[in-house]
């Protein structure tokens, strides 16, 4: 994936799965993220088209041994595919799937920072 340059940057994150919600940072750089939360850090890809729409693939890996999800499941180590789309040039929309966890689905609302 590549061609991301209208969201390289610092950004945060929340995510929420409607019953419980957290957050975290991302550095998106010419196609590539990397950042974490206080139990996970996380890698992937991503890419914007001409319509301003986010996909992404990303991987998370816990750190701390009391790493606990969003979505209740305890897992040390995820993948995430993405989907999602610009609000303003500053502020992304988007909803994650959890490969192994099909049912779950995580609302992302990301907002660029530098």
């Amino acid at each position: 994936m590549g061609g991301g340059k209208p969201l390289d940057g610092l950004w945060t994150v929340v995510f929420s799965t409607g019953a419980d919600s957290s957050g975290g940072v991302i550095v998106f750089t010419d196609g590539q993220l990397r950042g974490g939360d206080s139990c996970y850090f996380y890698v992937g890809e991503y890419s914007v088209d001409d319509n301003r729409r986010l996909t992404s693939n990303v991987t998370a890996y816990a750190f701390s041994d009391k790493a606990s999800t969003v979505f209740g499941v305890p897992l040390r180590r995820f993948d995430l595919q993405i989907a999602g789309s610009f609000v303003t040039s500053d502020s992304v929309e988007a909803e994650a799937t959890v490969t192994s966890v099909p049912k779950v689905r995580l609302r992302m609302r990301l907002t660029r920072r530098v």
